[in-house]
């Protein structure tokens, strides 16, 4: 309509309707918008470069879209980026472990907050991710003030081949709420005309092989241990028969683990429901989680 491409960033970064329309005028006026929607790095939601920034690591599927609306919870002025597997831009070789993985965003953090107290948040791999992450940043001497892991598994060996197209038509579903009538074009539909600079949108193979491979290097991940307290999110409506052992970080951490849980699915876990329970307690623990504010969120949710 307003002939131009709008990027999915620009979307995510404004807050209002008014805001998106001045950047789209300054589209049609021929200002350049750098960003892709398959970045490494997305801006969630800009801020004041002088304030803590809080990252958001993505799930097995590669994207942090999907935190958009939890982002909205972080303290008001505070920058908020997604963090994005690199089998979506195709930057980067894919990494061949956590290890190497977490090493890779760190530098990518870094480059846009050079030091200071870091603020991390990972949902399922990405929750492994964060906290190997945390590790070799306090392991460098930088501080890291808040880890926070929603529905995270401890990494084990894998017990049968992993269906990556349902775990991708699940995550894509619970996630950002597309038609399951339309199940089968969903993944080609979701990576097509979406990055507007026309750079780096990943095929249906590529996506489907990112999963695949995140399954592989999950499965051979033992994680270290780090210093601090950890606020660890559950999701009570797990699958049958599910080994709870898996969700005990508990050895990992030198600290408490500040256990809580919500009335959803693993992958409802950032939908409006489970955000307007999860996006205070993230709010607190991020805002160096008060306690006293921690536990009045906590006991909602309880």
């Amino acid at each position: 309509v307003v002939g131009v491409r709008v990027p999915v960033s620009v979307v995510f970064e404004v807050g209002s309707v008014e805001e998106l329309a001045a950047r789209i005028e300054k589209l049609v006026s021929g200002d350049a918008v750098t960003g892709g929607a398959f970045d490494m790095v997305i801006p969630l939601r800009s801020g004041d470069p002088e304030l803590e920034a809080v990252f958001f690591v993505h799930p097995v599927v590669g994207l942090a879209w999907s935190f958009a609306e939890l982002a909205k919870y972080v303290q008001e002025g505070r920058p908020v980026y997604g963090l994005q597997s690199p089998a979506l831009s195709g930057a980067d070789p894919m990494p061949r472990s956590i290890e190497e993985w977490a090493r890779l965003y760190v530098s990518e953090i870094r480059r846009l907050q050079p030091r200071g107290r870091y603020h991390l948040v990972g949902w399922s791999m990405g929750g492994v991710i964060a906290h190997e992450m945390a590790v070799q940043l306090q392991r460098d001497g930088d501080s890291v003030a808040s880890l926070i892991l929603l529905d995270t598994q401890v990494p084990a060996p894998l017990e049968a081949p992993v269906d990556v197209e349902q775990v991708a038509l699940a995550a894509l579903q619970g996630g950002v709420g597309v038609d399951p009538r339309r199940a089968d074009s969903l993944v080609s539909d979701i990576t097509r005309d979406l990055d507007a600079g026309g750079l780096g949108v990943p095929t249906t193979a590529d996506f489907l092989d990112g999963i695949g491979w995140s399954f592989d290097v999950l499965a051979h991940h033992r994680p270290g241990r780090f210093s601090g307290d950890l606020l660890f999110v559950v999701a009570r409506e797990s699958k049958p028969g599910a080994d709870h052992s898996l969700l005990d970080w508990a050895p990992f951490v030198v600290g408490e683990v500040h256990r809580r849980s919500i009335e959803v699915s693993h992958w409802e876990l950032t939908g409006p429901d489970a955000c307007r329970v999860l996006g205070p307690l993230v709010r607190a623990w991020t805002a160096s989680h008060e306690m006293s504010e921690l536990f009045t969120v906590s006991a909602e949710i309880e």
